[in-house]
């Protein structure tokens, strides 16, 4: 009996920040106390006092999360840091983000430094941008440069863009790249965009690349779209007949009534006649 209100008493001297798994009791310490933990030997002890740091906002702490972020050892205390900069909007989030995104062992560490750089960051990170677009080992990080790219429309990556566009093996950052391109200067553009869309071996890829320009074609996608009609792949055959019929332009009519009489798929071919059709043919 004795022993175990021992015990009892043993375990009730156990602080409550050791129950909560804590290494410290974060509500039982000042901000200066935080700031020298984020030095601390242990990485439990800059893990918590990161987190806190992020609750409480310590601006003070900017330079030493940043250094954090990029150096520390621990993976979860480079996260914590990251996290706690952008959550307190920090001098050095951008920064701290653009480097993370091409240093950090973790691809999911720079994945969430390219979601930071796409929410706060401006042109200037374009550049980084397409080094990770160009050379990070994990494709879903590749890509996530590349969406955040034609997202934005920033310029700065051009040249990797356009390389992207043709050498990548995936048909998603293939898309992204081109796509981004035509947001950034379409006149510029429109060739290379006709080029990708007509040389793109996956038929999925080829029917996204003829409905960017279904949404707003122009009259020089009108000869690029007039081709797309004979894509074997029938969807790309039809969206190529619809944007070419909110073009609008007349002269095309009688190429669409011709088509439909030759193609053999039943639906491109009354797709072909009614587009005729509208458009006065």
């Amino acid at each position: 009996m004795r022993r175990i209100t021992l015990l009892f008493v043993l375990l009730l001297a156990i602080p409550t920040s050791a129950w909560a798994g804590k290494a410290f009791d974060t509500d039982a310490t000042s901000g200066n106390e935080l700031l020298g933990y984020l030095d601390h030997g242990s990485w439990d002890f800059r893990y918590d006092a990161a987190r806190e740091i992020k609750r409480r906002c310590i601006m003070e702490a900017n330079d030493a999360l940043a250094a954090l972020a990029e150096n520390d050892p621990n993976a979860k205390v480079r996260s914590a840091a990251i996290t706690a900069l952008d959550h307190c909007g920090m001098d050095a989030t951008i920064v701290t983000a653009e480097a993370m995104s091409l240093v950090d062992s973790e691809p999911s560490h720079r994945r969430k430094a390219i979601a930071i750089i796409e929410k706060k960051g401006t042109a200037r990170s374009a550049p980084v941008l397409s080094q990770v677009l160009k050379g990070d080992p994990d494709v879903e990080t590749q890509r996530k440069a590349a969406v955040v790219l034609r997202h934005k429309a920033w310029t700065g990556a051009e040249p990797v863009q356009e390389e992207a566009a043709f050498a990548s093996q995936d048909r998603d950052i293939r898309l992204n790249a081109i796509w981004a391109l035509l947001r950034i200067d379409r006149a510029r553009y429109t060739a290379l965009f006709h080029e990708r869309m007509r040389t793109e071996s996956d038929d999925k890829a080829r029917l996204d690349l003829v409905k960017v320009l279904e949404k707003e074609p122009t009259a020089a996608d009108r000869d690029a779209l007039v081709q797309m009609l004979d894509d074997g792949y029938a969807h790309v055959a039809r969206h190529a007949a619809r944007a070419l019929v909110k073009l609008g332009d007349r002269s095309v009519a009688e190429v669409l009534r011709s088509k439909s009489m030759d193609v053999k798929d039943r639906k491109v071919a009354e797709e072909f006649a009614e587009a005729a059709s509208l458009l006065g043919g």
